[in-house]
């Protein structure tokens, strides 16, 4: 099973439009500064994974937890189950 943008961009709510971005060796500072800025995550937290991650990289585990803790926060219980129901249709299929 090959994941495709299509999937990314409908699990993730993310729009696939355009030119994939470049990618730039980014210092310590500048990569906990983007996680601030663009995913809303605490400092420590930031921190914490790309320390874990030894690089300027975040795990997709990480990124799930993350927009996970967002819709929980944003959307209530409704949401668990509804994450529930469709991780469980996605490993069927």
């Amino acid at each position: 099973m090959r994941i495709s943008l299509d999937d990314v961009s409908c699990l993730l709510h993310i729009p696939i439009i355009g030119q994939f971005p470049t990618s730039t060796n980014l210092k310590f500072g500048e990569a906990v500064a983007l996680l601030i800025e663009l995913l809303g995550v605490q400092s420590s937290n930031g921190k914490a994974e790309i320390r874990q991650c030894r690089s300027q990289h975040v795990r997709l585990s990480w990124l799930r937890d993350i927009y996970e803790q967002f819709c929980e926060a944003h959307y209530g219980s409704i949401y668990q189950g509804l994450f529930t129901a469709s991780s469980w249709m996605h490993d069927i299929c």
